[in-house]
């Protein structure tokens, strides 16, 4: 059981956001065994930073959580874990990834280092600010796909940077939706909260799927995709970013359940299948 709270205390399940760093060597087409190898090293390590950071975010927002009637159950609010312990933990996971990834690959550190001032002034300050709150998190993922790119030096795409940047503010959207749908969340919750509305960010999510969907099919009828494809077809793969786009705002518009990013991409089976297929339609215009 211990185990178990250990791993919730980690929050494994979070670590498909770190997927990210792979995206320089996905869209370039570089499937190299040693550069797969660093970068799931990086991915390794990423992640117990991020674990780290989410512990130390657990330690900032215990007595919010302890009110949350979801957030309750995780191990620091619920005192299945001590703070002591968790800090002790959360530190050890910070410095080894700091030390892993100096080892590894230095030109990853500022990354690093930023991802964590970031989640650090965010903590102390910035999740109190509306909309400067999800921006905020939207440079996390933005981070990632530069650690992707420092450790496999493949300079990044100043598509997928914006589409990334675009994918997160959309996720983080999600989240604070998610959030206003708890009962009594405005009271005890968030401070930012109270700033946003359930149609407000309805609007906002519409408006950011459609920008989102037509960057993607900007990036992928462009010049540069077909010159490095040598293929005219990679535009099918727009299909089913349209159709995730669609899947993801049909279920939080009609279910009207905690649902958090994470918990939708890990649960729901259609958006699974959608994603598989734009993965496996890449492959298939790339061996075809």
């Amino acid at each position: 059981m211990k185990f178990k709270n250990y791993l919730q205390l980690l929050r494994v399940n979070n670590y498909i956001k770190n997927v990210f760093i792979f995206a320089p060597l996905f869209f370039v087409l570089k499937f190299e065994k040693d550069l797969i190898l660093d970068t799931f090293n990086s991915f390794l390590f990423f992640c117990l930073l991020t674990s780290g950071i989410y512990i130390l975010n657990d330690i900032f927002d215990i007595e919010s959580d302890k009110l949350h009637p979801v957030k309750r159950n995780r191990p620091l609010a619920s005192g299945m874990i001590s703070v002591k312990k968790g800090k002790q933990v959360a530190i050890g996971l910070v410095l080894i990834s700091f030390l892993g990834i100096g080892l590894l690959n230095k030109a990853s550190l500022p990354f690093f280092a930023t991802y964590l001032v970031i989640n650090l002034l965010y903590n102390f300050s910035l999740k109190k600010i509306p909309i400067v709150d999800v921006i905020v998190l939207g440079f996390g993922f933005v981070i990632r796909i530069l650690v992707g790119s420092s450790v496999s030096d493949i300079p990044p795409s100043s598509w997928i940077l914006v589409m990334t940047f675009l994918l997160s503010l959309f996720l983080g959207f999600s989240k604070r939706r998610a959030d206003l749908l708890l009962p009594n969340q405005k009271a005890n919750q968030r401070l930012n909260l109270k700033s946003y509305s359930e149609k407000g960010i309805n609007y906002l999510l519409i408006i950011i799927s459609i920008i989102i969907s037509i960057s993607y099919i900007f990036y992928v009828v462009s010049g540069e995709v077909k010159q490095r494809w040598n293929n005219n077809y990679v535009f099918l793969t727009s299909i089913w970013v349209i159709l995730g786009m669609l899947r993801y705002l049909s279920v939080i518009f009609n279910k009207k359940e905690y649902y958090t990013p994470t918990t939708m991409i890990t649960n729901d089976r259609v958006l699974q299948l959608i994603v598989i297929s734009w993965i496996l339609t890449f492959f298939l215009i790339y061996w075809l």
